[in-house]
């Protein structure tokens, strides 16, 4: 994560990280989990599918509202929070 720093036993935000969210690895997150989704359910884990669909769910609520700069009609590669 670009915005973490590892030290081999610990994560720290890095400076200038602290009220701001990148895009891009928000992105990646939401593929990796409908990824996730789809293995659990092959694998009969609904339990867990229920689970990562609700997460999935959420990012979807507030994507647009996080990422979408509606004056600009584009979308913010790092948002504000």
């Amino acid at each position: 994560l670009p915005w973490f720093a590892a030290n081999g036993s610990a994560m720290n935000l890095l400076n200038g990280w602290e009220t701001k969210v990148p895009g891009l690895d928000n992105g990646q997150l939401i593929w990796s989990i409908k990824i996730l989704i789809e293995t659990l359910r092959t694998k009969k884990l609904s339990s867990l599918v229920d689970k990562y669909q609700q997460r999935i769910e959420l990012m979807t609520q507030t994507s647009i509202p996080v990422f979408y700069e509606a004056e600009r009609g584009g979308i913010r590669c790092e948002s504000g929070i």
